[in-house]
């Protein structure tokens, strides 16, 4: 019996633009992205705060990582 071949999920054709930073609202869109929603996380030069947070990776931030699943980023300036 086939489930869901060929079904988007709810937000399916939904696009967000993820300019939030730290846990909860990051996550917020992550959740939106599981849904389907794409979801696109933009960042300022120098990068997401939670990026620099303490990890056990060598290169990079689980928690990061963790958050921002699912996401296509891009760096803009916006000053």
């Amino acid at each position: 019996m086939e489930q869901n071949v060929g079904r988007g999920g709810p937000l399916t054709g939904v696009r967000v633009l993820d300019l939030s930073v730290y846990i909860a609202r990051p996550y917020g869109c992550t959740l939106l992205a599981d849904q389907d929603a794409e979801v696109i996380k933009i960042e300022p030069p120098t990068g997401d705060n939670l990026r620099k947070y303490p990890s056990t990776l060598e290169a990079e931030s689980r928690a990061f990582l963790g958050v921002n699943r699912g996401k296509p980023g891009i760096v803009l300036d916006l000053k």
